[in-house]
């Protein structure tokens, strides 16, 4: 258990620095990939969406890497196909680059983290019914009597 929350926060730090990292390189960034005005204007546009996805990807990917640690295979391939069928609708509805960034693959991490979470408690919820079942029925506590 402790070393799940420690993961999950673990992660949400790193999220939030590579997002901060993102936030404050945006202005120089789309600069370093295209001389096309347009082609920039839509890496500006877009740069916001994918810095605070940095945050949600980060943990969506430890707490699946978590959930896998945990033999949850079938739940994660049953919520990774829901959130790429949602994904797919919102990407096909988009209009413009910022909407399949900040909609379609949005709802695909958001989704996946909610099955990796729910597999991950699952872990927990077990390991914890196992830890019951393995105390003794009689406990002796001898660093009481040292």
């Amino acid at each position: 258990k402790s070393l799940v929350f420690y993961m999950l926060r673990f992660s949400a730090l790193q999220g939030l620095a590579t997002t901060a990292v993102i936030l404050l390189a945006s202005p120089f960034l789309p600069k370093m990939f295209t001389p096309d005005p347009i082609i920039r204007g839509h890496l500006v546009s877009l740069m916001p969406h994918l810095a605070w996805q940095q945050l949600l990807v980060s943990l969506t990917l430890v707490t699946e890497s978590l959930a896998i640690g945990g033999n949850q295979f079938q739940l994660l391939a049953f919520g990774t196909t829901i959130s790429t069928v949602l994904s797919m609708g919102q990407i096909q509805q988009a209009t413009t680059v910022v909407d399949i960034w900040s909609r379609g693959i949005v709802s695909l991490f958001v989704g996946r983290l909610i099955t990796a979470l729910i597999g991950v408690l699952r872990v927990v919820h077990s390991q914890r019914k196992q830890q019951s079942r393995e105390k003794p029925a009689v406990s002796f506590d001898f660093d009481r009597f040292q």
